[in-house]
């Protein structure tokens, strides 16, 4: 190797880096604040835009049932301990779709997938089916309903869930949804890698392809409980 060589290629080395910090040189964007009832709550949209809410820990499931939940809606839960309340707005059996969809959301957000499952059961009442007396003779335990008549299952629900990211004017909104909802999305499904490293690898692939940066914060609020996998990218 002569002078020449170990020049040329400390050359071609230092370029790559100048052109990698150039291309860190990323828009700094602020969250699009969505100030609606169910903002407090974890929520997405059906494919054919029904909303969908769900509780994020047990006060949040008694409240939802309790004081948001009306008759023209459905409630899902997931067949294990620790699985939110979904409520699914204005919605029928008849909306097979939807509630699958739904059902997709529960398990995703349940226990579930921190306990490495790839899919369970869930299953889905009307509102009147739910209630806080049970039968005479039976107690309940502190924040926990009684469902009143036949279930509705869903067998063998998939974990999984698609993260989308919508830029306007500035401004970034990420919202997680059973299908790709917004142009930009990832996919994400359980599998190895610790959630930090999922973040890491969604802040970084936006920096990358969209040269924006948003929050850590902010992505961590949609990435569920345990190990996952990021399955596919759409960023184009």
């Amino acid at each position: 190797v002569t002078i020449s060589d170990l020049y040329n290629s400390i050359k071609r080395i230092r370029g790559k880096l100048l052109n990698k910090k150039g291309e860190r040189h990323l828009l700094r964007l602020t969250p699009n604040i969505i100030d609606v009832w169910y903002s407090k709550f974890r929520w997405f949209y059906t494919s054919s835009n029904k909303l969908g809410v769900m509780g994020k820990d047990n006060n949040q499931n008694i409240a939802l049932i309790k004081k948001y939940t009306d008759s023209s809606d459905l409630v899902l839960h997931a067949d294990i301990f620790g699985s939110p309340f979904c409520i699914l707005k204005n919605a029928s059996m008849d909306d097979e779709e939807d509630i699958l969809e739904a059902a997709i959301m529960t398990a995703s957000y349940s226990s579930a997938w921190k306990n490495g499952l790839s899919s369970i059961d869930v299953y889905c009442v009307r509102r009147e089916q739910v209630t806080l007396s049970p039968p005479s003779g039976e107690s309940l335990k502190s924040g926990a309903f009684y469902i009143e008549g036949k279930r509705r299952y869903i067998k063998n629900c998939p974990l999984g869930i698609y993260l989308n990211i919508k830029i306007e004017d500035n401004k970034y909104e990420l919202l997680a949804t059973p299908k790709p909802y917004y142009k930009h999305y990832f996919s994400i499904k359980p599998g190895n890698k610790k959630a930090e490293d999922i973040i890491d690898k969604i802040y970084n692939t936006i920096a990358d392809k969209l040269k924006v940066e948003i929050s850590k914060n902010d992505i961590s609020r949609f990435i569920p409980n345990g190990r996952s996998m990021i399955d596919a990218i759409k960023l184009d």
